[in-house]
């Protein structure tokens, strides 16, 4: 039973993710990719990289490309705004080395997180509430 209703809440999560993030970035609503981080950092996986590198073949061609940065509700909310703020310049920096133009990008921050996994504590790690999102573009 807690397998299931982590599964839907995991999907009900990445739906509202989509939601928000057209309203982060009005017309960035495609090729969402999200990537994690672990508590309290900015580093970017190699599994992260990949799928940057991956999501920037197509998204160097967009005239918009969305990279929003959000953390868990752990610690204080000054600390998660810039945590946020810096995960989302992180993922930018990254890619701009693989070719998207940075004129082309921006970065929002969503602060601490709006839901998503910790419901009940069913993912007690919050995990994917420590996410950079990116869109872009049709």
């Amino acid at each position: 039973m807690r397998k299931i209703l982590a599964t839907v809440l995991l999907v009900a999560g990445t739906i509202l993710s989509t939601t928000a993030q057209a309203a982060d970035c009005p017309g960035a609503e495609y090729g969402i990719q999200v990537l994690t981080f672990d508590v309290g950092s900015t580093k970017v996986s190699p599994e992260g990289r990949a799928k940057l590198e991956k999501f920037a073949d197509t998204a160097k061609h967009r005239t918009l490309v969305c990279v929003v940065g959000q953390a868990d509700k752990q610690g204080d909310k000054a600390t998660n705004e810039r945590l946020a703020h810096e995960r989302a310049v992180a993922v930018k920096k990254i890619l701009v080395e693989f070719g998207v133009p940075e004129r082309t990008i921006e970065t929002r921050s969503r602060g601490e997180a709006f839901g998503g996994s910790s419901v009940f504590g069913l993912l007690s790690d919050n995990e994917d509430d420590r996410r950079v999102e990116v869109s872009y573009s049709r």
